[in-house]
């Protein structure tokens, strides 16, 4: 099977033409432009060879406003991670002094390690929420952005910060049944492959603005709101 890396994926999925994916002459920096998005992954052949994912970035004209949401948000809950378990999740965060690396019996780029009912990521409904994106990617309006926010850790690779193959498992089992399985139930949108419309990442700890809760993104296209809603529970947004 030839594996695309996760650059190329995401530019098929929002249906950005992969002729804007350019090397620049000067600096040896790749690019992708977006609408009202410039949007620059990392500056060496070697970082852009990888998955990595370093080229979602947030639109210029909502960078501004999340930077002073964010500096408000700090000062008012002291972290994003206090404010997104207080008001997002309604978790409540585990005692430092009570959480052990044998809590989680994996390695994982997530510092909070939550009670959990499975250790098995996914496994149980108690044991994550998914919600919608605060402040989601500069992504076309047809495409949503939702975070699975998992009390559970999911194991990732110590070398690269990249999920293991048993990871990686669960995760694609997860979004078939939660997400893929819900479209190809949904027959007025009448989709050759659900799975088109569905694309999942996990960022490595570098790029990761909330590295204290384990998280992943799903990227959903084409999906009718009374769908976001029954995923999330949360109304529509302005």
């Amino acid at each position: 099977m030839i594996k695309i890396n996760m650059e190329k994926k995401i530019c098929l999925f929002i249906n950005l033409p992969l002729t804007l994916y350019f090397q620049s002459p000067l600096h040896g920096s790749a690019f992708l432009i977006f609408p009202h998005a410039l949007i620059i992954p990392p500056h060496t052949h070697h970082e852009t060879a990888r998955n990595d994912l370093g080229i979602l970035k947030r639109k210029p004209s909502d960078l501004k406003r999340y930077l002073a949401w964010t500096a408000d948000i700090k000062a008012q809950y002291g972290t994003i991670t206090n404010y997104i378990c207080q008001r997002r999740l309604g978790w409540h965060l585990p005692d430092p002094d009570t959480t052990t690396a044998a809590t989680t019996g994996a390695t994982t780029d997530s510092g909070a390690v939550f009670p959990f009912r499975n250790p098995i990521p996914f496994a149980d409904p108690a044991d994550y929420k998914i919600l919608r994106n605060d402040w989601p990617y500069g992504v076309t309006p047809d495409i949503n952005h939702l975070v699975v926010w998992l009390r559970t850790p999911v194991p990732v690779k110590p070398e690269n910060g990249d999920v293991t193959d048993e990871s990686r498992a669960l995760i694609e089992d997860f979004v078939h049944r939660t997400f893929v399985a819900r479209l190809a139930q949904e027959g007025n949108l009448k989709l050759s492959d659900p799975k088109e419309n569905v694309l999942w990442f996990k960022n490595w700890t570098a790029l990761q603005s909330v590295r204290s809760l384990e998280h992943m993104h799903v990227l959903v296209k084409g999906v009718p709101e009374h769908i976001l809603q029954e995923w999330t529970g949360e109304p529509m947004r302005n």
